[in-house]
């Protein structure tokens, strides 16, 4: 009647169920100091928002490949959560695959398709799931598109890859 309609607004929430205690996250390679994250932000709980230049929950690195290398507990585990954004005006691509180690050995590989078209900003987790396992050494391996795909503007330059948050369940 008197009401008029408003925009659809979406969100994704996650539910942490029983999440590991993460002792220390060593990343290589360091995050370009603009965007340098908060120190704690890849395990605060604290989820970035899409505008990554004021937010300080994002840590932004122009390489093709990232690896984090996770301390923790001693503990059985099923799946490796990453909060990735993507912004394809900005330059900002998810990764396209991920890689879980345990000690150097390969345990998991995930991978997903490279975009054939220009997507909305967004953020949203890419999530590993595997048989329960016992770590000795966790370390994840993110992989992105090593060059720009040709539809874009910024074609054949090094994107960058944006993660804020690590669950690990």
């Amino acid at each position: 009647p008197d009401y008029m309609p408003s925009d659809i607004v979406e969100i994704q929430l996650t539910k942490v169920q029983d999440r590991v205690s993460i002792t220390s996250v060593n990343v290589v390679p360091a995050p370009d100091a603009k965007y340098a994250g908060s120190g704690t932000s890849l395990i605060d709980l604290k989820r970035g928002g899409l505008n990554y230049r004021a937010d300080k929950q994002w840590m932004g690195f122009q390489s093709h490949i990232v690896v984090l290398d996770i301390g923790m507990d001693l503990e059985e585990i099923h799946s490796v959560r990453i909060d990735c954004l993507e912004d394809h005006g900005s330059w900002i691509f998810r990764p396209v695959a991920c890689e879980i180690y345990d000690g150097g050995q390969l345990v998991y590989s995930y991978q997903e398709e490279v975009p054939s078209k220009e997507k909305e900003i967004n953020a949203a987790f890419m999530e590993v799931s595997f048989e329960p396992r016992v770590f000795r050494e966790l370390s994840v391996r993110l992989i992105g598109i090593d060059r720009i795909p040709q539809w874009h503007q910024g074609a054949g330059s090094v994107p960058w890859i944006f993660i804020d948050e690590i669950i690990i369940e």
